[in-house]
């Protein structure tokens, strides 16, 4: 794998975030539509319908962070359950965007590393903020089966 890190913060790579908000390119989660993988995620944290619905409509990653903490953390909510749901919701977003998708495809074997640009703030899933490059991780991973699913219908 090419060591030369592509940092999420470059021009035109923001869809990369996973808190990305994008009313176009929505993700679902029984029936409610999530602008951003993280408010997907963080869905599952709650049984409140009311609650999903509320957690749709916002719009800043700080105010989804604030959210978050004001949920009461389930006994599932466990780094391997979130982690897992991460990387499904996150192909699903790649999946409803081809635009998206080719470029993270496009990314091919670089190294996709969560490098902040300068200002910016980092608003992690409370459970997750002391791992290292999840969201890198994920996308590397998400892409390696994006592209073995495009082999397949190829074949």
């Amino acid at each position: 794998m090419n060591k030369k890190p592509i940092p999420f913060g470059i021009p035109n790579a923001f869809f990369l975030y996973d808190d990305y908000y994008s009313k176009d390119f929505p993700v679902y989660v029984n029936g409610l539509a999530y602008p951003s993988a993280r408010q997907a995620v963080i869905s599952f944290k709650t049984q409140s319908i009311e609650t999903k619905r509320e957690l749709g409509n916002l719009m800043l990653p700080s105010d989804l962070k604030d959210f978050e903490m004001s949920i009461s953390t389930p006994r599932y909510w466990t780094k391997v359950y979130i982690l897992s749901l991460y990387e499904e919701l996150t192909i699903g977003k790649f999946l409803q965007n081809p635009e998206w998708k080719k470029c993270l495809i496009d990314s091919k074997d670089f190294y996709l590393d969560d490098i902040p640009f300068e200002g910016q703030g980092h608003y992690d899933i409370e459970e997750l903020k002391n791992e290292k490059n999840y969201r890198g991780e994920t996308l590397m991973r998400v892409r390696n089966k994006l592209i073995q699913q495009m082999r397949y219908e190829t074949t």
